[in-house]
């Protein structure tokens, strides 16, 4: 065995650390507070996007609910409960609460695209056409693609 005193074997109970933890979330939260700002509030029937599916999509508030959160119906009719961070303010026109069924448009057929006839690996083309980018730099295909 190593010989070892006695004092640093015994637990030593740390006496300053909950103000120490303290002292560093009140430095947090002082430089949180230089940004952090209140998101507006919204209104019954004011037209908002709503962020679902990862794109803005268009709805309707419906109602104020308790603890920043938001009753919204979609153009669909879902409903949905939804916090004040997924909503958006927008200036667009409301959509009508009763839409009239649209009637289908008569589907057209595509019409059919001629396919290019593949080269065969002996041709090369004719023209070589110069590419340039933005700057003015000539681009250059790589050798390894020549036929």
């Amino acid at each position: 065995m190593i010989p070892t005193m006695q004092e640093l074997l015994e637990p030593h109970v740390q006496e300053s650390v909950r103000g120490q933890l303290k002292r560093k979330q009140n430095i947090m939260k002082f430089y949180h507070d230089q940004n952090a700002h209140n998101l507006p509030q919204l209104y019954e029937k004011e037209p908002i996007r709503v962020y679902q599916n990862k794109q803005w999509e268009p709805a309707t508030v419906t109602a104020k609910l308790p603890h920043r959160s938001y009753e919204i119906v979609t153009p669909a009719g879902q409903k949905y409960r939804r916090t004040r961070t997924h909503l958006k303010k927008t200036f667009e026109q409301p959509f009508p609460e009763e839409q009239e069924p649209v009637d289908p448009e008569p589907e057209v057929e595509p019409k059919s695209i001629p396919m290019q006839a593949s080269r065969s690996p002996e041709e090369k083309p004719t023209s070589p056409e110069v590419v340039k980018t933005r700057i003015g730099r000539v681009v250059k295909p790589p050798k390894r693609l020549d036929w």
